[in-house]
C-alpha cells in the first residue's frame, strides 16, 4: 500500500491553556495523538489532539511550564492556568479543524481502519499556525 502524508489544522489551544504556549514550545515533529471522540457533545465526528508524557518526553518544557502557572489556591485570569492542569495526562491541545472538513474525513479514516486513535507529528503552516501530520493508507 501507498503511504499518503496529510495535514488537517489544529485549533482551540487558546480555549485549554496551557495548550497555546505548549505549542510555541513544543519542536516541528513532536509525537502527538488524534483521539477520536464520538461522546462530543457539539460534535459526533470531532478529534481531539492530545500529548502523553510531557512530562518524560520534553521535561524542559513541562517545568517551564510548572514554573508560569498559576497556583492552584489562587484566582486565574483568561489564558492563565493551574499548576494541576499541566498535570493531566494525556495534555489536551484541541481539536483537528471541523469547519475545514478534516476531522470528518479523519473520523471516516479511522472508522474504516477500525481504529480510535492515531498517532501524529506536529508541524505549522507557513503562517506559523500548528497542524498536525498523520499517514494515510
Amino acid at each position: 500500500m501507498n503511504k499518503e502524508r496529510l495535514s488537517a489544522p489544529l485549533v482551540g489551544a487558546f480555549f485549554r491553556p496551557p495548550a497555546a504556549q505548549l505549542l510555541s514550545e513544543l519542536p516541528s515533529g513532536a509525537i502527538l495523538t488524534i483521539e477520536r471522540e464520538p461522546d462530543n457533545q457539539y460534535d459526533s465526528e470531532a478529534c481531539r489532539v492530545v500529548i502523553y508524557d510531557l512530562s518524560l518526553t520534553y521535561p524542559e518544557i513541562f517545568d517551564h511550564l510548572v514554573e508560569q502557572a498559576v497556583p492552584d489556591d489562587e484566582e486565574k485570569m483568561k489564558g492563565q492556568w493551574y499548576k494541576r492542569d499541566v498535570a493531566f495526562d494525556p495534555l489536551h491541545l484541541g481539536y483537528v479543524g471541523a469547519k475545514t472538513g478534516h476531522a470528518a474525513a479523519l473520523t471516516a479514516l479511522m472508522k474504516e481502519r477500525g481504529v480510535a486513535s492515531i498517532f501524529a507529528q506536529l508541524a505549522f503552516d507557513l503562517q506559523g499556525k500548528p497542524e498536525v501530520i498523520f499517514d494515510c493508507e
